[in-house]
């Protein structure tokens, strides 16, 4: 959940005070297109963008994969993200195969 706030707030999702730190408060960027479910949804495997399960067919895999709600993908192309990526994404580790 942490990694995934913090790319929320780097990349104005929504105006905070690190990103006037960074642009200034001249400077109004845009939000993001989409934020279905972003912070809002303590689910963060529901968040516009974000896959934590990938399609497989055997239940034991599946349910491996439920368990962990580790996230995989981060497909955030096209969504008016505007500021620097946070170092907090290493934080998502080798699991992470998408960031697109």
């Amino acid at each position: 959940y942490f990694a995934a706030a913090c790319i929320f707030y780097a990349t104005n999702g929504v105006r905070n005070t690190k990103t006037d730190e960074l642009i200034g408060t001249d400077f109004v960027p845009p939000l993001w297109d989409n934020t279905d479910e972003w912070i809002v949804n303590d689910d963060y495997c529901t968040w516009f963008g974000i896959t934590c399960f990938l399609d497989i067919h055997t239940d034991e895999d599946q349910q491996l994969q439920m368990d962990e709600q580790e996230i995989i993908e981060i497909q955030l192309f096209n969504n008016t993200l505007y500021g620097t990526w946070p170092n907090e994404v290493g934080l998502l580790g080798e699991k992470l195969v998408t960031i697109d």
